[in-house]
């Protein structure tokens, strides 16, 4: 397209290019080799989107908009002119956090170009700390404008500049002067030819005797590799993809480099990464990689201590029982190192599980007896846990695989408490630490143990301090089955809502229950049920119910409310008839409280459970722990 002007109010359609804007310019992604000459973009406020593959414009101007181009695209501007009323040039998407699969270059090349900016404050070149380059540009000078290569500043080589009039800000830690030899690179053609030998601006013949050349260099960014152990596996790829894989040269920088053929479905070349570390703490390596005509590109390499022997016992591991808790206690041989020992705890209730041992081929000897009832997670070894009335009559079993911050695993080894009397039990609440919670689903429901039904994890949202229990499927449940008849029950529920997801839930009808005396098997009790009802204002609906043999029948008028974000305790209690639930959360830097009640007919269960059903196999609620007690 030449000679065209684009001013704000118009709304023009191309056939083959789908063209259409108002104050935003958009090009579709199917669209290729779109170029402009000698074009006006006169206040379209929120200039170009674009997921074209390549773009090119010449001697164009833009006046009045707050950013040039934002998308997934690979643009050349040469010698035009940009008048900004904001202070962002380019907004495109960072190729690190584009999927693997789309090997399409995104960038903007900037050849001669002049740029002006209203802000007196900054001028940052990319938004995202995507790919840029600025040839022999004239930008604002310092006294006016601060000019800033990114406001997401990366620790590689992300920027090119050759000859522009000021210093860019940034440079010394992300960006590369090239040698008039790279310089050569960023002649149009050499850019935008592509496969198909594309030539928008007329110059391959200058060029045709000229050998196409690198003009970028794309390493994996930060990786980290154990000392000496394990290799890990790093990439490096270049711009033209056509001349990349014969122009790379590694140095090593302080680790070793182990070549591996070309990885052809990505067209990028693989290399294997091995450190030495025989420290305690981490050291930190730069990787850089340099194509024949000088481009550099780095990435940070984390070196891992090597590995040593795994951890030996220096005396016979023991369950001691005191204070309603029962612990593991042991030393080993290295008592310098950090404890990362894999410890089972299991409880001894002599049981048949034969059932269980036929479709999961994997058990353990230490199953055949009993059932798992804590773990440790995240390297945090599981070292005691709180005894309950479940655990009366019976032994522990404890598996304690041996570990440190520099080993393997080395062999395990099982011991057992005595049997577990009534007097060692100092409470009748009972907290589920879901750090230390079974989470696996092959086990069926059974008095005494907690439970879990559909995918849960165990990890930390958006926006959310701490880890805890999160939904990963669309149905999921967590029972607490007991065999006690009980008369009263108090429960404690604490709830993290992650920004992933503002509302907590996916979809409008998409709810989570907490149940109080319960039973599991007949799915009778009561609970609250919290549901999204409006997916626009975070609208959620609160109601408590009665559950009877899978009939639900609502016992209470619903409150409604779209506080649903930050912490939010929700405190149970049946005391005699009455059900009662109190919901707190923060408002305004105040603590609020919204309080729901219904009359019961008293049942004798004594379990407690939650629910989970999503539209979607994502959740973000995150549960931190459930507390509960008998009155």
């Amino acid at each position: 397209m030449e000679n065209i002007n684009f001013i704000e109010g118009i709304d023009i359609e191309i056939k083959g290019k789908e063209f259409s804007f108002f104050d935003l310019i958009k090009i579709s992604k199917d669209s290729d080799k779109i170029s402009f000459k000698n074009c006006i973009f006169d206040k379209i406020k929120e200039g170009i989107e674009s997921d074209a593959k390549r773009l090119y414009f010449e001697e164009c101007s833009f006046r009045g908009l707050e950013k040039i181009i934002t998308g997934n695209t690979f643009c050349v501007f040469n010698n035009c002119k940009f008048e900004l009323e904001g202070n962002i040039l380019t907004s495109l998407k960072d190729m690190w956090e584009r999927d693997e699969e789309d090997r399409n270059l995104c960038g903007a090349v900037f050849l001669a170009c002049k740029i002006s900016s209203k802000t007196e404050k900054e001028l940052y070149i990319s938004e995202t700390g995507a790919f840029a380059v600025m040839i022999e540009c004239e930008l604002p000078t310092e006294d006016k404008t601060q000019v800033i290569w990114s406001k997401k500043m990366l620790d590689t080589v992300n920027y090119y500049y050759y000859n522009n009039n000021v210093h860019i800000y940034g440079s010394d830690e992300c960006a590369q002067k090239l040698s008039e030899q790279s310089r050569k690179a960023y002649n149009i053609w050499n850019l935008l030819s592509g496969e198909d030998e594309w030539d928008p601006s007329g110059v391959r013949d200058e060029y045709i005797d000229y050998k196409k050349e690198i003009f970028f260099v794309k390493l994996t960014r930060n990786i980290s590799c154990i000392g000496g152990m394990e290799k890990s596996v790093i990439s490096l790829s270049g711009y033209p993809l056509t001349v990349q894989n014969n122009v790379m040269i590694c140095e090593e920088g302080g680790i070793k480099i182990i070549p591996k053929a070309s990885d052809i479905l990505r067209n990028e070349k693989i290399f294997y990464v091995i450190g030495e570390n025989d420290s305690e703490e981490s050291v930190y390596k730069v990787l850089r990689v340099t194509s024949e005509n000088g481009l550099i590109a780095e990435c940070l390499v984390e070196v891992l201590p090597s590995m040593i022997e795994p951890p030996k016992f220096i005396n016979t591991p023991i369950v001691d029982i005191r204070d309603g808790r029962a612990y593991i206690e042991y030393k080993f041989d290295t008592s310098d190192k950090k404890d990362m020992s894999d410890i089972r705890w299991y409880r001894v209730d002599n049981k048949d599980r034969s059932y269980f041992n036929e479709v999961n081929f994997a058990l353990k000897s230490n199953e055949k007896d009993c059932r798992k009832i804590a773990v440790s997670q995240d390297d945090s070894p599981c070292y005691n846990i709180q005894l309950t009335y479940a655990d009366v009559g019976k032994r522990l079993k404890v598996n304690v695989k041996p570990r440190h911050n520099r080993s393997k695993y080395g062999a395990s080894l099982n011991v057992e408490s005595r049997i577990i009397r009534s007097a060692d039990i100092k409470a009748e609440n009972i907290s589920i630490v879901f750090e230390n919670s079974v989470l696996e689903t092959t086990y069926d429901i059974e008095p005494g143990y907690l439970t879990a039904k559909g995918s849960w994890e165990y990890k930390k949202l958006e926006g959310v301090k701490s880890k805890g229990l999160v939904a990963s499927d669309n149905i999921c449940g967590l029972y607490y089955q007991s065999d006690r008849k009980v008369s009263d029950i108090k429960l404690l529920a604490m709830l993290s809502i992650g920004k992933n997801i503002p509302s907590g839930f996916a979809d409008v009808g998409d709810y989570e229950e907490i149940y109080i005396k319960y039973d599991a098997f007949s799915n009778s009790g009561y609970g609250i049920r919290y549901e999204l009802e409006d997916k626009e204002t975070n609208q959620i609906s609160f109601r408590l119910f009665k559950y009877e043999d899978n009939i639900i029948n609502p016992i209470s008028d619903s409150f409604y409310g779209n506080f649903f974000s930050g912490d939010i305790d929700i405190e149970m209690e049946i005391i005699d008839n009455v059900f009662k639930v109190t919901i707190s959360y923060l408002k305004d830097y105040k603590t609020r409280y919204e309080t729901l009640y219904a009359l019961v007919v008293p049942n004798k269960y004594g379990g407690v459970g939650i629910k989970h059903a999503s539209s979607e196999k994502v959740s973000g609620i995150s549960i931190k722990y459930i507390e509960f007690n008998y009155v």
